[in-house]
């Protein structure tokens, strides 16, 4: 990949470690700064905060002896239907549910058969081919079928690396993906192609390096794809990237207040191997910013946060504003601990296990919750009922 040094604005230690004492200069092009006093604060902001937000719409997932879900992996959504993984511990399925959370079919089966997948490690939907996949990491292949189930091909790639991948975007005939730090693999970020599922590029080296046969997931929904461009968070930082056509490129930074770590932060230290000891590390020293590990984006608004804390940041391109939203009225019901976006569409997964303390919180609150949610949770079984998907609205964009 031909890489995009800036040296005027970036050294190349900062590039790869996310360390940022000084501002980008805002007279590149295409590079826009927003410093600290440029911010808004919102001090607090309901779940489903009319500013932002159009709507907020809960879909309790049908419950009966043939869908029991264990533990939702990853969601994706198109034409009103949710595609899930559910992983139990010893199965793995991609289950299908409509709008009102009624179980469709499932995707295929657990099995050696044709069309049928030995172990799956995640699944990308592309809707406008009708089109979804398996990879599978036992096969080294991709299971395809039709948005209907029907088995269409099974492709094998043969490389070990696509065990790793935790999330995919299917956009212009490639696949952009966000991979986990491993033994064998340091990169966060591959493109592949849609065909042969062939590795086209990567980029963003974990500043994190795993020497023990082990896995770690440390980025939640780490990027979004508007337009003909990916945009992306780099862990540690508080600067925003644009991947397009090979490049890669710092296009947004968001002054925070804080400098990012610097590059020997890790050196020597008992987490210098640990991505999740890292991650913690990070997030308790108070002297630096922890950066932004999730990145959520719609035609109107760019959204990032550190996944163990509360704040977040909004900004609006539409009217040109930046917030910094401090707290979310509701822990639970706070959007962006979203798990998947799609256009204008965030959607965020309520376990049984949140459920359980919700419901718990919800009786010996004070609080006056709407009535959606009171009798929500009233009617919900926490030893029977599946999870529950939480669907925001986004407003949309008017230019």
């Amino acid at each position: 990949m031909n890489k995009i040094v800036l040296l005027s604005i970036l050294s190349v230690s900062m590039l790869l470690t996310g360390y940022a004492e000084k501002p980008p200069t805002p007279k590149i092009a295409g590079f826009t700064f927003i410093p600290k006093d440029k911010i808004t604060t919102i001090k607090k902001m309901a779940y489903n905060d009319s500013r932002f937000m159009d709507s907020c719409v809960f879909i309790p997932l049908e419950t009966s002896d043939a869908v029991l879900i264990n533990k939702i992996v990853q969601v994706e959504t198109y034409n009103d239907r949710y595609y899930i993984y559910d992983k139990h511990q010893e199965t793995e399925k991609l289950r299908v549910f409509d709008s009102k959370g009624k179980f469709l079919f499932d995707i295929s089966k657990q099995g050696n058969g044709a069309g049928e997948y030995v172990s799956m490690n995640s699944f990308f939907l592309n809707g406008k081919e009708n089109r979804i996949g398996i990879f599978d990491p036992s096969r080294l292949a991709v299971h395809e079928y039709n948005l209907q189930g029907k088995f269409l091909q099974t492709v094998k790639h043969g490389q070990q690396v696509l065990a790793n991948l935790k999330k995919s975007i299917c956009a212009g005939g490639y696949f952009y993906c966000h991979f986990g730090v491993s033994h064998f693999n340091d990169m966060m970020y591959y493109k592949l192609s849609a065909k042969d599922y062939s590795i086209m590029d990567k980029w963003m080296p974990y500043p994190i390096k795993i020497v023990q046969q082990m896995g770690a997931d440390v980025m939640g929904h780490p990027f979004s794809f508007v337009g003909n461009e990916l945009h992306h968070v780099l862990l540690f930082s508080d600067t925003i990237y644009t991947y397009q056509d090979g490049k890669d490129q710092p296009s947004l930074l968001i002054k925070t207040g804080k400098p990012n770590i610097p590059p020997t932060y890790f050196k020597g230290k008992p987490c210098e191997h640990d991505p999740f000891r890292a991650l913690v590390e990070v997030w308790q020293d108070k002297r630096y910013s922890p950066g932004f590990t999730e990145l959520f984006e719609t035609d109107r608004y760019i959204m990032v946060a550190f996944r163990f804390n509360s704040d977040f940041y909004i900004l609006d391109k539409d009217k040109k504003e930046t917030f910094h939203v401090l707290e979310v009225d509701d822990s639970y019901l706070h959007f962006m601990k979203s798990s998947s976006i799609n256009e204008n569409k965030l959607i965020k997964v309520l376990s049984q296990e949140e459920l359980t303390y919700y419901q718990d919180y919800i009786k010996t609150s004070n609080k006056d919750y709407p009535k959606q949610i009171r009798e929500l949770m009233a009617n919900y079984n926490i030893e029977e009922d599946n999870p529950i998907l939480i669907v925001y609205y986004m407003k949309q964009s008017t230019k």
